[in-house]
């Protein structure tokens, strides 16, 4: 079965009922990249849902929609290396941990634990073979074979996936 670490589109309910709280820090360091992000938004609708994130963040608790709207803007921040750029690889750091703390975040965390857990079989094992496919341009496939497991795992931009995992008999 697969392991999903991508996170939800955006209204697929995830961490319905959750919310966030952040510290002065937290604020300090995502309100300027997120009032940047607005400012560069050329659809108002968008921009309505980012102004709204921004409002509960000032408050110190993002929850609802604004915690989606949060979570989505911090991947991108993370995913694109703007949060690197900017703010260097401790204020990357610290959103990496913030975005760990949202729903979206906390899913992908999840699936790459489960990701961990398929592969922990492997340990102590002899490699046996080991090999990297291009799918499709920026997907790719990792088989690994032991003694008594192949197992295949899918890298794609939205996350891992265990695609298969055999038991050699």
């Amino acid at each position: 079965m697969p392991v999903r670490t991508s996170p939800l589109p955006l209204g697929e309910g995830q961490g319905e009922g959750s919310s966030l709280q952040l510290s002065e820090r937290d604020r300090a360091l995502i309100a300027p990249e997120l009032k940047a992000f607005v400012a560069g938004l050329r659809d108002e609708a968008a921009r309505a849902a980012y102004t709204a994130v921004l409002t509960s963040l000032e408050s110190g608790s993002v929850d609802g929609e604004p915690l989606e709207r949060l979570g989505a803007f911090l991947e991108l921040a993370l995913t694109t290396g703007r949060a690197r750029h900017r703010l260097g690889p401790s204020g990357e750091e610290a959103l990496r941990r913030l975005y760990e703390r949202t729903p979206r975040g906390a899913a992908a965390k999840e699936s790459a634990s489960q990701v961990s857990e398929a592969l922990a079989p492997l340990v102590g094992g002899t490699l046996r073979g080991l090999n990297v496919d291009v799918v499709r341009p920026g997907t790719y496939r990792l088989v690994l074979e032991t003694d008594q497991y192949r197992l295949q795992l899918g890298f794609a931009p939205a996350g891992v996936t265990v695609d298969s995992v055999e038991l050699k008999l």
